[in-house]
């Protein structure tokens, strides 16, 4: 995760933790948050989200990768559309390809838009990969 960490501070689910990524006034490269390992025969992915004090038109880019993180594909993007949003983000990567099932991917969210604002913040959590047997 780049400028993000596991947090406490308003989970997504009470009593536990959720991956945060915020932004600030000095950064100037995208924040994301990816897999480092690929998960082989998937269908979908999902993720829960929710934005506080977030920029109004910056997008949260779910993007995946057929080849261990060398290119990277857009999946699905969501628009922000209030500083307080919240909701699911899913792709169902097979149909998308045409196929049962993709033999091996990895994930990847990343926020796109104005990003070199403070204090921005973006949970996620409750990730689900799906897969076919």
């Amino acid at each position: 995760t780049l400028y993000g960490t596991a947090s406490t501070s308003n989970p997504l689910v009470s009593g536990s933790q959720s991956i945060q990524m915020r932004t600030y006034a000095s950064q100037t490269i995208n924040p994301a948050l990816y897999m480092k390992f690929d998960e082989t025969n998937v269908t979908s992915f999902s993720i829960d989200y929710k934005c506080s004090s977030a920029i109004v038109g910056n997008k949260i880019v779910l993007l995946y990768s057929l080849d261990e993180g060398s290119t990277w594909k857009n999946g699905v993007e969501t628009t922000i559309s209030s500083t307080s949003q919240a909701g699911n983000i899913e792709y169902n990567i097979a149909t998308e390809n045409g196929v049962k099932s993709v033999s091996k991917v990895r994930f990847k969210l990343e926020i796109t838009g104005t990003i070199n604002v403070k204090d921005p913040k973006y949970s996620f959590d409750n990730p689900v990969i799906k897969g076919y047997k």
